[in-house]
């Protein structure tokens, strides 16, 4: 090492370990020579005695020498693959990698790290063996950072496999809670598909992980049972299964899980019937619950800002959302960083300012397109029509509301009366006053089988203004004051003084 110093092809280095020294390269390309001059056979060697050497004396360490010591065993696995070595001594190199990658990735997606853990459980499925149990478990959690990437096609394809070894293997087990994470994509993806299958599947899930004992299994189902009251904006419903969901995520240990929950239970609070006075303390208990998990900052964040929106305070809430987006671009969370759209697009539209919120809702819908998930896209372009018809750029937002209304499933009641509140508004300024006046009702009634408070609010204001539009002011009152309840009951006072100045310009 010495004459290696002295020649300045490495240099000491601060150790990492106590009691060792430790050198590196001046530089990467002194390695690289270095490294490619060697014949494989020597390499594998070494990168086996790097582990040998490490793992005793990182055994209590920290957990960052699972990837050093998992991309090792890689890189001696793939070497002896190419010399031909494909005997069992290169088969318990390849578990050993996995394992450790394995450890890894599942470590990295429980701190909202998705990017990392798609590439580490990525590398950890295609080196164990099929038929190893442990590879189908990895395999489910790989689908959920997929879906955090925005990777949905490879998920979904990775699900099919799931399904395919669980049947081969005989494990029921593992079988549902592939079939539950299928069955929630495909909601949020094909606006085609109703909830019942959910529903039905996430009940007979219960008996299956009972069974085995599985606290996760648990978990999953009562999450897929608040997707499908969600879906329908049965918001209480829906926190009341996710707050049924935690406890079991939490005793299973993965946090992953817990911090989903967690994120899910926040978006129940804010748009369901919780007061925003007591939902910003709500979501703020559930962040300092998730011990700083990155992902439900990030969430809870943009949560906090539709909140203080609520409250007129613009500049706050403008800060709280960059702040939760400026989260998902760092953990490459594709995903969350496109459904945060719908919630910043909604705090500009609060806050008066239509041109901005086009921008936020545009390109939340250009990354969904991209994804190909359509679950948040009608949401988001039924809002996105809105802001055009604030601008009064009204062919561009009926356009829109039909985009909502072709990705709106049957069962969305959220975006089915969002975009018939706004191309009620529509109709009635072009003067076509019964088609104006049944789809404004339609949304009222589809908003009262809902505790959406906004939503109801929103409606019967749309109401308000096709009555108003009709020369009707009694009745536009009567619309508007049943809006004014809503969203007073809901603590939504930049809409609620909205309303008041609309019915102040009726006179009444």
């Amino acid at each position: 090492m010495g004459t290696l110093a002295r020649k300045e092809l490495i240099r000491h280095d601060p150790p990492q370990l106590a009691g060792e020294h430790a050198f590196r390269f001046r530089h990467q390309l002194i390695r690289d020579v270095a490294y490619d001059s060697l014949p494989k056979r020597a390499r594998f060697g070494l990168h086996e005695r790097f582990v040998d050497w490490l793992e005793p004396r990182t055994a209590e360490g920290p957990a960052q020498y699972d990837e050093i010591l998992g991309y090792h065993l890689e890189q001696a696995y793939r070497l002896r693959i190419q010399l031909g070595l494909g005997d069992e001594a290169s088969l318990r190199v390849a578990a050993h990698a996995g394992a450790r990658l394995g450890t890894a990735g599942r470590r990295a997606l429980a701190r909202g790290d998705v990017a990392a853990a798609a590439n580490l459980l990525e590398r950890a499925v295609s080196l164990l063996a099929v038929g190893e149990p442990e590879r189908l478990e990895l395999m489910l959690r790989l689908f959920e950072a997929l879906r955090g990437t925005g990777q949905l096609t490879r998920a979904r394809e990775l699900l099919d496999e799931v399904v395919a070894g669980a049947e081969t293997q005989g494990d029921e087990r593992v079988r549902v809670h592939a079939e539950l994470h299928r069955l929630v994509l495909q909601t949020d993806t094909d606006p085609e598909c109703p909830t019942d299958e959910l529903q039905e599947v996430a009940q007979r899930a219960f008996e299956v992980f009972e069974r085995a004992g599985d606290e996760l299994g648990f978990a999953r189902s009562w999450h897929a049972l608040a997707e499908v009251h969600l879906t329908h904006c049965r918001w209480d419903d829906a926190k009341e299964a996710l707050e049924r969901a935690l406890p079991h995520a939490e005793r299973s240990g993965e946090q992953g899980q817990v911090t989903q929950i967690c994120t899910y239970l926040a978006n129940a609070i804010f748009w369901g019937p919780t007061p925003a006075s007591e939902g910003l303390r709500r979501v703020e208990e559930i962040l300092a619950r998730a011990q700083g998990h990155r992902v439900v900052e990030a969430n809870v964040l943009c949560y906090l800002a539709g909140f203080t929106a609520m409250e007129g305070r613009s500049e706050d809430a403008r800060a709280l959302y960059a702040r939760g987006r400026a989260i998902f671009e760092e953990l490459g969370h594709t995903s969350g960083l496109a459904a945060h759209r719908l919630l910043s697009g909604f705090v500009e539209l609060l806050l008066g300012d239509p041109y901005a919120a086009e921008v936020e809702l545009r390109n939340g819908c250009e990354q969904l397109e991209t994804m190909g998930e359509t679950g948040i896209l009608s949401s988001l372009v039924a809002f996105l029509a809105e802001a055009l018809l604030l601008q009064n750029r009204l062919e561009e937002a009926l356009q829109a509301t039909q985009v909502s209304e072709g990705a709106s499933s049957a069962d969305d009641v959220a975006s089915n009366a969002g975009w018939r509140a706004t191309r009620a508004k529509l109709l009635a300024r072009s003067g076509e006053r019964a088609g104006a006046f049944a789809l404004a009702h339609e949304a009222v009634a589809l908003a009262e089988t809902t505790d959406h408070l906004n939503l109801q609010g929103d409606a019967l204001r749309a109401l308000g203004d096709v009555l108003r539009v009709q020369g009707e002011p009694e009745a536009a009152t009567a619309a508007l004051r049943g809006a004014a309840d809503r969203y007073e009951r809901k603590g939504n006072k930049a809409s609620l003084a909205a309303v008041a100045a609309e019915l102040d310009a009726l006179g009444l």
